[in-house]
């Protein structure tokens, strides 16, 4: 009942930009949180899986649907067919100073721990979102600062590569790199292409060497 109760919010607020409800969204959250008692229960077994540095309570004998994710993940055997991301890769000429790239990399990389605080309390409310909603806009503005001249494809490739380890020379190095973008790789993308969609798509597109409006518009 408490999942199907968890995917009817998730209906609510995917719609909400485009409906109203009757439904106060952060008070239904909460109340379904506190139903699934965390704190004596524990959290699934896959909540490791997306944040290794994690150190709370797990308990592996939930039953729900991501926990069986995890599972086939496990027990899956590597096909020997995978198409490699450098396939799929894009890798542009870096423009700017590694000074200035790096600083954009931990931009993400404080707002990624910021992002970890809230997923992980335990007392996070509405206010808490609007604030971390209000750090990520900001996130973008200081990115599109930093590189005034709107040209981030460089950048782009640069921390993509870092963070997938996609090209030979980035693998090579991989145990003397400090950066932390490997464990939020999903918050590096959002971030990239909130920054600017048509250059992020370039990154992709080694074949065309450059992004239609309409290929962007399929992502949007």
């Amino acid at each position: 009942m408490l999942r199907i109760k968890s995917r009817c919010v998730k209906q609510v607020c995917i719609d909400s930009t485009k409906r109203v409800y009757a439904i106060d969204i952060p008070s239904e959250i909460e109340r379904i949180k506190s139903d699934l008692d965390i704190k004596s229960n524990g959290y699934p077994r896959f909540w490791r899986s997306i944040h290794p540095e994690f150190r709370g309570y797990i308990n592996s004998d939930l039953r729900c649907p991501m926990n069986e994710v995890v599972q086939f993940r496990a027990n899956r055997s590597h096909h020997p067919n995978t198409i490699p991301n450098s396939e799929f890769f894009h890798k542009y000429e870096l423009v700017e100073s590694r000074k200035k790239c790096k600083r954009v990399e931990n931009l993400i990389e404080k707002y990624s721990f910021k992002l970890l605080d809230y997923n992980v309390s335990d007392e996070k409310d509405y206010d808490q979102y609007l604030l971390l909603r209000a750090d990520f806009d900001q996130l973008i503005n200081d990115i599109k600062q930093t590189y005034i001249s709107g040209n981030y494809l460089g950048l782009m490739s640069w921390l993509i590569d870092r963070a997938l380890m996609i090209t030979p020379d980035v693998k090579r190095t991989a145990n003397q790199m400090q950066s932390q973008l490997n464990k939020n790789r999903s918050l590096l993308l959002k971030v990239l292409y909130d920054v600017s969609p048509k250059q992020f798509m370039q990154c992709f597109v080694p074949d065309k060497g450059q992004c239609e409006e309409t290929d962007v518009k399929k992502y949007q």
